[in-house]
């Protein structure tokens, strides 16, 4: 009879670069391990796992969120009674939450109050809560007595982060991690025991996220009505300040109106989807570059395939972005911030550019460097995958889970 695992994450489906994680999690444990999860999800949510809901919400934005104070307070009281009812019905041999913050600190309460191995999945949330960057531009971007309302609720809402952190740090058995700035929190700031910590790599599926060829290619743009010849740049995050889009759409301004050629593709949502329509209007360039909106993963990868560039201008990142990985591993070329750090350790020069954060010049300056260097770009492209395949493997990342 296989043991359980109960995976502790706030919300369901997994947002952002989290799904892929979580999936492969997933597949890690269920070979061994019979796998729950606790977790705010839809009604209608099932697919293949065991999900067990914190309250029964009818969408994401519940009166029990964890962005939002004092509704955090609410879902770690609720996550603790749930968890440890969970518990005691199942006897889990191993909790996983994955984050260290608001999940991570209900996870490790229930674990010590049951005596279960609490194990923390860090993505960057922590550093995310340390970072005035990333919260800054949120506050910036609300209008008039918004400003000062939210200015306030941010306030309260790191703060109770910061003991959350703390108390998880503590409480908790293990404390995987990855990326430059969340070790240095979590050994300078919140002064962990090295032997707490293990660190992972962000995995990549490079049978999924593969190249095409040529011909497939041109057909799919015929199809969509780009241009075979086309030089294709795609931006794939979320529409928010921390993603630099307001000094990447300058960018993509200057080089559109040089270069007749470039088209752009950007996917996601977010708060700056009004200001890139308006841009967009502004500057006449509806034909040129496309605002897609949310898109599932099947009809991200489309994109990825077909395009040429992917741009990453995140100013406040932290880790990877599994976004700019799985565009290597699609074979585009390369373009990223120095913010998270990694990407200064990932990106060589031969398999991509880093450039500095907060530079509409440098996006520029990097785009017309391949725009006019073809075979650069291409060698860019074929080492782009060689890399993800050596450093950013399934097998890696499963090594980093074996002592489960």
């Amino acid at each position: 009879m296989k043991g359980k695992v109960c995976i502790a994450i706030d919300f369901f489906p997994f947002p952002g670069g989290a799904q892929s994680i979580v999936r492969e999690i997933y597949k890690a444990l269920a070979t061994k391990y019979d796998v729950h999860f606790l977790t705010i999800a839809p009604p209608t949510f099932s697919k293949e796992y065991k999900i067990h809901k914190i309250g029964k919400p009818s969408s994401h934005y519940l009166p029990f969120n964890p962005c939002i104070f004092p509704f955090n307070l609410i879902y770690i009281l609720l996550g603790i009674l749930k968890l440890f009812y969970l518990q005691k019905k199942y006897k889990f041999k191993y909790i996983l939450s994955q984050d260290g913050v608001f999940t991570g600190l209900y996870c490790s309460i229930v674990g010590k109050l049951t005596n279960t191995k609490v194990i923390i999945m860090d993505y960057g949330a922590t550093t995310n809560y340390y970072s005035n960057e990333y919260w800054s531009p949120l506050i910036e971007k609300a209008h008039g007595n918004w400003r000062s309302v939210l200015a306030l609720h941010t306030v309260f809402l790191r703060a109770s982060s910061f003991v959350a952190i703390r108390l998880t740090a503590i409480l908790a058995d293990i404390l995987m991690i990855t990326g430059y700035e969340l070790k240095q929190i979590y050994l300078n700031k919140l002064r962990v025991p090295t032997n707490k910590l293990r660190s992972y790599q962000y995995c990549v599926d490079t049978i999924f996220y593969k190249p095409l060829g040529k011909n497939e290619i041109k057909r799919r743009r015929e199809e969509l009505g780009i241009p075979n010849n086309a030089i294709l740049i795609n931006i794939t995050c979320r529409l928010a300040p921390e993603k630099g889009i307001e000094y990447l759409m300058p960018a993509l301004n200057r080089l559109i109106k040089e270069h007749a050629n470039v088209f752009v593709i950007i996917i996601g949502g977010g708060i700056l989807d009004h200001y890139i329509l308006t841009f967009i209007k502004k500057n006449k360039l509806e034909d040129r570059i496309y605002l897609l909106g949310i898109l599932n993963r099947n009809q991200v990868l489309k994109f990825l395939q077909i395009s040429d560039i992917f741009v990453y201008s995140g100013i406040s990142g932290s880790n990877v972005s599994l976004a700019v990985l799985e565009a290597m591993s699609c074979g585009c070329a390369v373009i990223a911030t120095n913010s998270p750090k990694y990407h200064e350790e990932l990106l060589n020069g031969n398999n991509g550019i880093v450039i500095p954060t907060r530079s509409a010049v440098a996006i520029y300056k990097a785009l017309k460097l391949l725009i006019n260097s073809p075979e650069l770009m291409e060698k860019m492209k074929n080492e782009a995958r060689k890399t993800v395949i050596s450093k950013h493997s399934f097998s890696s990342f499963y090594n980093s889970l074996s002592f489960i």
